[in-house]
């Protein structure tokens, strides 16, 4: 059963716990680092082999294909927009300023009146 009781440490042997880092005594340290060092030299690289690396070629290709027709897509709107732009363009070129369209009104206005004159 677990005491309810406080442990009892002596002020020394925290003492000398509390000299190593982490509370470590040299003993302890010596022992994780060579541990550590162990651990290190276990493990290894892994090497993929030929059959993992074509794999990860095709999966990496289909997302290079997938890109490039998305890419595609949008050139062709760009093309699109560029296109109607310059159609926008060409046309308010040829609009007529209201200036213009009222001295155009007058003299038609005028040529009408000299037109029913000469007819009536």
């Amino acid at each position: 059963m677990i005491s309810k009781e406080p442990m009892m440490v002596s002020w020394q042997s925290w003492r000398r716990k509390s000299e190593g880092n982490c509370f470590f005594d040299r003993k302890e340290k010596k022992s994780k680092i060579k541990n550590m060092k162990k651990q290190a030299k276990n493990t290894t690289k892994k090497a993929y082999g030929f059959g993992e690396v074509m794999s990860m070629l095709e999966s990496m290709n289909d997302g290079i294909a997938v890109v490039s027709e998305q890419y595609g897509d949008v050139v062709r709107r760009l093309d699109q927009i560029q296109d109607d732009l310059t159609d926008i363009k060409h046309d308010l070129k040829r609009k007529v300023s209201y200036d213009e369209f009222a001295k155009l009104e007058n003299r038609t206005i005028k040529l009408e009146k000299l037109v029913f004159s000469k007819l009536a």
